[in-house]
């Protein structure tokens, strides 16, 4: 089973190698890594900043593929900035990318405790210093260990406004051994979306004694030293219980059950709270680990797509809606 999933893991690497979009700028930090950055040429004061995360065994250049958020940097007038993992991934995926240290995934980040929240911080005011965008005004975007970076970094900094994130939960190292805890004391937005049949982040969660679909989740913890170490990888929380944590975080009341802000076939979003603590979740029913709307890229078992709810689309709606009234409140001071 193991050598399956490497062999898989292969095919999908090898499949994103091929042409992709060409960055307007980069940006070279202090530990020496470089990240790719489309800046428009309306780029202002009150341009915000959209940093998306790559998946584990990812790079940098793979992210655009998948969000395509480079497409709306113009037109939107945001900077967005596409980061890379300082570590390798573990050794399985070494000939691949690299991974995040999202507090409680992903091996060899969080083995290394890899300050990648500084990371962050750092290119933020890089933008702010070279382009002059909104400091601010930042977004958090990924996928998978890349999603729970965004969380992470939505807990970590006030800069962020909002976090959009897709098949991967807040991982604070409270579940396992050795996880790296971390505080969460912030409200922020955010804007989840998750398949019920994603076997690598399940819906139901994972640990090493099973999962709630799907056989690849806990095949990971045996890969390599990274995942089998015990302790090294968090059990993954179920969708339900970040929602609930998300919920508590934000101040909004458990008994909320939430109101059906987008329904499309099997896409079904639910909204809890309102404006700044507001979050919303969106369970797409047989969707694999995947992007929502982002067909091209599902050929393999585990990324059965969906294309009834766009997520990107859904995304810059959610930052406009934060931005517009950001901008309000600034009148009204």
């Amino acid at each position: 089973m193991v050598r399956t999933v490497r062999c898989l893991l292969a095919c999908l690497v090898c499949a994103l190698v091929q042409a992709t979009p060409q960055p307007t700028h980069l940006l070279t930090t202090s530990d020496g890594r470089v990240a790719d950055a489309y800046v428009p040429a309306c780029v202002s004061a009150d341009s915000p900043i959209l940093v998306s995360f790559h998946g584990l065994g990812f790079k940098k250049s793979q992210q655009p593929m998948y969000d395509h958020y480079y497409m709306n940097a113009e037109s939107e007038c945001t900077v967005v900035v596409y980061p890379q993992g300082k570590v390798k991934a573990v050794s399985v995926f070494q000939f691949a990318g690299f991974s995040w240290n999202a507090g409680g995934c992903c091996p060899d980040s969080d083995m290394k405790g890899t300050d990648d929240v500084a990371y962050v911080d750092e290119l933020v005011d890089i933008v702010v210093r070279d382009y002059g965008a909104n400091g601010n005004l930042v977004f958090a975007s990924g996928i998978s260990n890349g999603a729970m970076m965004a969380n992470r970094y939505g807990c970590a900094s006030d800069r962020v406004k909002g976090v959009i994130s897709v098949a991967g939960p807040l991982m604070n190292g409270t579940g396992g051994i050795n996880g790296e805890a971390f505080s969460c004391p912030r409200a922020v937005p955010t804007l989840y979306f998750h398949g019920t049949h994603d076997p690598i982040v399940p819906y139901g969660g994972c640990s090493s004694n099973g999962s709630s679909f799907g056989h690849l989740c806990p095949e990971l913890y045996k890969m390599g030293p990274g995942f089998s170490n015990p302790g090294i990888m968090d059990p993954m929380p179920s969708v339900p219980e970040f929602i609930t944590q998300r919920k508590n975080l934000n101040g909004i009341d458990a008994a909320d059950q939430g109101r059906v802000s987008f329904q499309n076939k099997s896409a079904t979003c639910t909204s809890w709270g309102h404006d700044a603590n507001n979050f919303t979740a969106c369970k797409l029913e047989g969707m694999g680990h995947a992007w929502p709307a982002r067909d091209n890229l599902c050929y393999l078992p585990w990324t059965t797509c969906d294309n009834d709810v766009d997520a990107t689309k859904e995304a810059w709606h959610f930052m406009r809606n934060i931005r517009q009234r950001s901008q309000q409140a600034a009148v009204v001071v």
